[in-house]
């Protein structure tokens, strides 16, 4: 749970410094990045679907 908070707090940029330095203090970068990955492509797709059923 807290490497999704980690992220989206990231993608969204509300993050604040400090949070930032205990997340990658206490947490897996490897991790990190892949979720981030991961999220993004899903967010990419759900904008693509969207776009499309509108157009459509």
């Amino acid at each position: 749970m807290q490497y999704l908070q980690a992220v989206l707090a990231a993608l969204f940029g509300v993050q604040s410094s400090k949070r930032q330095h205990h997340h990658f203090k206490n947490l897996s970068v490897r991790y990190l990045i892949v979720l981030g990955i991961v999220l993004t492509v899903a967010f990419v797709l759900t904008i693509t679907f969207v776009v499309q059923l509108v157009v459509s």
